[in-house]
């Protein structure tokens, strides 16, 4: 059922035109695959806590959340 499984994924880093570091952050419901999240400042706690935090306050907690457990994950 959908919002049963969120994925959870960095999808590797890259420069933007001005030279910007962007890190594109995937958290997707397993199910319908909508998009939960979005592209961060920083791969680190403080970047990503709270866009789970605002998906878990908008659609209720999920029975799991996978990753692929590489870095940061790990």
């Amino acid at each position: 059922m959908a919002n049963d499984v969120w994925c959870t994924d960095f999808k590797g880093w890259f420069r933007t035109g001005d030279g910007r570091r962007c890190d594109p952050f995937t958290l997707t419901d397993g199910l319908s695959r909508y998009l939960l999240g979005q592209a961060v400042a920083r791969p680190d706690e403080e970047h990503v806590r709270p866009i789970f935090e605002a998906a878990l306050t908008e659609h209720g907690l999920p029975l799991a959340i996978r990753s692929d457990n590489g870095p940061p994950f790990a």
